[in-house]
């Protein structure tokens, strides 16, 4: 008497099934996501690199990846930001079993009523539909770098399995100390995600709240998650006192806030663009026909259709929060971690109607209906193939190595023990993450001449006190005045970038090394201006390989500044054939460079020195 045979696609198969198709979600997205981790990161993830590498204060909304980084940055593996990128792998990962099981709880929760045994094919199309979303372009660019996004999405993500595990297999009620912990993270993050894990959690809120007020027990359980969960603000706010040399100073809008409101068209802009990239019209459309398949299994199911309607609404709050911070929020927003969490939602809707056109298949009165509902299912793994395509091609464009070269071709020039005046705030960041990562010489003094009363200015003070003189002049509210400059330049040198409202006395003193200008104590010559052009030369065109070629936008807006400002700065002198090439050099950088084209006005219609302080500078 033979064995009896077990159906392919029973229930006594789904949990080994299940668990393989969970290590395989999980380990696809980390190998993937880590082989893009770089030893460096782009100029666009500056802010990031201050917080998370440098652990530095950006403001509240990096309480959470902070504090995450600061544990991850203790392993002994490449360079910080190289570590920060593999944790950042680890997180992608987490991610995709998160939707992995979301996915699967949902579809078979949907489509049970209608295929009670087919958990197998369900479970590889919500594989499939977890790795499409953790092995995109939004996700593996923001695994693979040094971002803050990942982590307050992976915070939404979870929020929104805890309100999915009333759904089988195994149902049971989410757990509220876990929603209260999640709620407290989310509190540390940013306003929007917030509100989509409240969202989340909002169709059992009322639930939650009578557990709570019926258990005590439970309740305190619940307020110490919490607390818990605002431990990252707290060490926010610690870090705020510590290394100051890599602290940014933030604007009231960027704490809570991610973004300053009332950039409607500018978001609206952005919106189209960032769906189409990231989402794709099958996710769209899938996902839109999950919805009708839910609203069709909500007219069947008895006691469970609240928790499949409760799942749905968490799905909708979640996009719509994303919506809205897309809308309000600036053109750039693909570092939004509810919109990567919005993304990673629609996902695990669409697996819905992927599985039940493979399952509708399968059932088909045709033949070889089976074999058939495989295809449809191999025909489904083409969008993480797809998915992961884009990424990998997206990743190839992004230089990561252009940071360090141009640290090094615009400071290196720099004399031992120079003081840099820094007055652009993009400026700040750069320098800040440079030496967050350790990229920018430790001997330079940075000095942030645009606010004399910081933390930072208060250190460089206490290291240089002659900068007592200086200070004066910018508390003052008044351009550094001559002799100033002259008494710190007879101890150190100094750089700086030469700005329309200063005195045109100043500009004699001024000589182009790297991308600043070097304040001598004594006026220079035409000759000492020329061997010092002679050398930047070199410097432009290394620039020009390195970020032009390679398509960086923020290093080549920061040296279009810099070199705006020296344009100007030697405009004051007088010298026409420097000035000159110091408009060729902007040119390279900004072709249609508006000040450029009034200054070749200005050369040709004036005599003498070039008045520059009525001329609208970006």
């Amino acid at each position: 008497m033979g064995l009896p045979m077990k159906r392919p696609d029973s229930e006594d198969d789904a949990p080994a099934f299940r668990a393989g198709i969970s290590a395989l979600v999980v380990l696809a997205a980390v190998v993937l996501s880590s082989c893009g981790a770089a030893a460096s990161s782009p100029a666009t993830n500056d802010a990031d690199v201050v917080g998370i590498v440098g652990l530095g204060w950006t403001g509240l909304s990096g309480a959470l990846p902070r504090l995450a980084a600061a544990l991850a940055l203790l392993v002994p593996i490449g360079t910080r930001a190289l570590r920060a990128a593999l944790f950042g792998s680890l997180v992608c990962g987490a991610s995709a079993w998160v939707l992995f099981d979301v996915g699967a709880r949902f579809a078979r929760a949907t489509l049970g009523p209608l295929f009670p045994r087919a958990p197998r094919l369900v479970l590889a199309v919500a594989g499939a539909a977890a790795l499409s979303a953790a092995l995109g372009p939004a996700f593996v660019r923001e695994a693979s770098s040094v971002s803050s996004a990942l982590l307050p999405a992976l915070v939404v993500l979870a929020a929104l399995r805890e309100a999915s595990l009333a759904l089988g297999p195994l149902p049971r009620a989410p757990r509220i100390p876990a929603c209260a912990l999640l709620l407290g993270l989310a509190v540390t993050c940013d306003v929007f995600v917030l509100a989509a894990v409240v969202l989340a959690f909002a169709p059992r809120l009322v639930r939650f709240v009578r557990r709570l007020r019926a258990e005590r027990e439970e309740a305190k359980h619940a307020a110490v998650a919490f607390l818990v969960g605002l431990a990252p603000l707290v060490t926010s706010l610690a870090t705020r006192a510590r290394a100051p040399e890599i602290a940014l100073d933030v604007t009231a809008s960027s704490g809570f806030l991610p973004v300053p409101l009332g950039t409607g068209r500018r978001g609206l802009a952005a919106f189209g663009p960032f769906v189409a990239t990231n989402v794709g019209p099958v996710v769209v459309v899938c996902a839109g026909a999950a919805a009708v398949l839910v609203a069709l299994a909500l007219k069947r199911l008895g006691k469970d259709a609240r928790s499949l309607l409760d799942v749905q609404l968490a799905i909708g709050g979640i996009v719509l929060a994303a919506g809205v911070s897309l809308l309000v929020g600036p053109s750039e927003a693909r570092s939004s971690a509810i919109a990567l969490a919005a993304l990673g939602a629609l996902h695990a809707e669409a697996a819905v109607a992927l599985a039940a056109l493979a399952l509708a298949l399968a059932r088909a009165p045709v033949p070889f209906a089976r074999a058939s509902a495989a295809l449809v299912v191999v025909l489904e793994m083409v969008l993480p193939v797809r998915s992961a395509d884009e990424a990998l091609a997206q990743r190839d464009r992004i230089p990561h190595d252009a940071t360090s070269t141009w640290t090094t071709l615009a400071l290196g020039p720099a004399p031992p023990a120079a003081v840099l005046l820094v007055s652009h705030p993009s400026l700040s960041r750069r320098i800040a993450a440079a030496r967050a990562t350790g990229e920018m010489r430790g001997d330079i003094l940075v000095v942030p001449s645009g606010d004399p009363r910081s933390r930072v200015a208060t250190r460089a003070l206490a290291t240089e006190p002659k900068l007592a003189p200086l200070y004066r002049d910018l508390v003052l509210g008044s351009p550094p005045e001559e002799l100033s400059l002259t008494q710190l330049a007879g101890t150190r040198p100094v750089l700086v970038s030469y700005e329309k409202t200063w005195d045109r006395s100043l500009a004699r003193h001024l000589t182009p090394v790297g991308l600043f200008g070097r304040f001598d104590a004594e006026p220079r010559g035409v000759v000492d201006r020329r061997r010092a052009f002679d050398a930047t030369t070199a410097v432009r065109d290394a620039l020009s390989r390195a970020i032009l070629e390679r398509r960086d936008p923020e290093l080549v807006s920061l040296t279009a500044t810099l070199l705006r400002a020296r344009a100007l700065g030697v405009a004051g002198t007088g010298d026409r054939e420097q000035l000159s090439r110091a408009i060729d050099h902007l040119r390279t950088f900004a072709p249609d460079d508006p000040i450029a084209t009034q200054l070749v006005r200005r050369i040709v219609t004036s005599k003498g020195p070039i008045e520059v302080s009525d001329l609208p500078v970006p």
